[in-house]
């Protein structure tokens, strides 16, 4: 591989990793580029939870101000409830000070990046993504689904679970796995509940919620138990969760199942991971975010891991001779750290699966909060 560094990156997928990544490129000289597959215009989703160390990365790209304007911080209490409201256990971890985390409305969220993006001079190509790659020794060359091409420096796979860059250049070797477990969530609308929110567990299912005071929303997300992913359509999906509230007597559930209505919109989810083995990168083309490493909401650390791939991938090819060192850096500082995030995950998964006890459980989140408190 060449000893020059790269100038132009090629990033697919506008999602918080991508974006993430494109600016902390852009404040470091490289000039960015943007494919994202669906159409501009407000970008869509629920609430994503910041935790730890992760929320260092907004302060790097100079939106923490911001976000913490339009988000809850410290939405995460640690605290345990049971399906009547009874506190149990101790706090998340193990009777200490949970981590630091903010709430943020994933679409508020995006438009943020968004925006930040494009001042920062990153060109944004919606409704675009790409068909095939070939790379040289010094190039990346693309042709995109609008039918044009392009040539790039580097090529940054960012574009999800289901990754085109994955496939393209690393095949079907990793695919995602169903864990045994569904997510439901929802943006309940209205002012916050005067109860505790935060988990509350009922025979197969756990509940978590919290306050969006800015947006007048609450995140509303159960987790269950399911052999075999489901795909309900709207009206399923609703009657799915207004089945699992039910499981609640506790007033904060109670209070939720009134403000769920036939118009609410319900979003199911099987709970889905992988993990590429290193390295990330095959030549100029590396993947990051959950195109490398997708994980279940068991850590709260999905969100944060794609951003602080972003922030350390800008920070080790700036300080790299070559672009093949800049990568080997960034494998070296982040594949251990996102292999806590996603076997954690998918050990507390399957933990709840076979009935442990919330302190049991609490005590593997505050394992792995403890290991996630170093720098990244």
């Amino acid at each position: 591989m060449p000893e020059h560094k790269p100038q132009s990156v090629l990033i697919v997928g506008a999602g918080i990793a991508g974006l993430t990544a494109a600016i902390a490129l852009s404040q470091k000289g490289y000039v960015c580029e943007v494919a994202e597959i669906t159409p501009a215009g407000e970008p869509i989703g629920a609430a994503l939870t910041i935790t730890g160390r992760a929320i260092e990365t907004l302060a790097v790209i100079g939106l923490l101000a911001d976000c913490q304007a339009i988000g809850h911080v410290n939405c995460l209490s640690g605290e345990h409830y049971d399906s009547a409201g009874a506190p149990i256990g101790e706090k998340t971890p193990t009777g200490r000070t949970p981590p630091a985390s903010l709430g943020t409305y994933r679409p508020v969220l995006s438009r943020l990046l968004i925006d930040q993006a494009l001042a920062c001079g990153v060109r944004i190509r919606w409704s675009t993504s790409i068909d095939a790659l070939t790379q040289t020794a010094d190039i990346v060359s693309v042709r995109f689904t609008d039918g044009t091409d392009g040539q790039f420096d580097l090529l940054v796979g960012a574009d999800g679970i289901r990754s085109r860059v994955r496939q393209l250049v690393f095949g079907d070797a990793t695919r995602p796995q169903y864990t045994g477990q569904m997510s439901v969530r929802w943006m309940a609308e209205g002012p916050p509940i005067p109860a505790p929110a935060m988990m509350y567990y009922a025979p197969g299912v756990k509940l978590l919620g919290y306050a969006l005071p800015k947006q007048q929303l609450i995140y509303v997300t159960t987790v269950s138990d399911h052999k075999v992913p489901l795909h309900p359509d709207h009206d399923a999906a609703r009657l799915l969760l207004a089945g699992h509230l039910r499981l609640f007597t506790a007033p904060y559930a109670r209070e939720i199942a009134k403000r769920l209505t036939p118009a609410s919109n319900v979003i199911v989810r099987p709970f889905e991971w992988l993990l590429v083995p290193s390295p990330w990168y095959r030549g100029r083309v590396l993947l990051i975010g959950d195109a490398a490493h997708a994980t279940t909401a068991h850590l709260a650390s999905g969100g944060g891991m794609a951003m602080e791939d972003g922030v350390v991938l800008a920070e080790c090819l700036a300080a790299a001779p070559s672009l093949g060192a800049g990568l080997e850096a960034f494998m070296q500082r982040r594949f251990d750290r996102v292999r806590i995030v996603v076997d954690g995950s998918v050990e507390i998964s399957e933990l709840e699966q076979q009935g442990a006890a919330p302190s049991l459980l609490a005590a593997r989140v505050g394992q792995a909060f403890r290991q996630l408190a170093q720098p990244f």
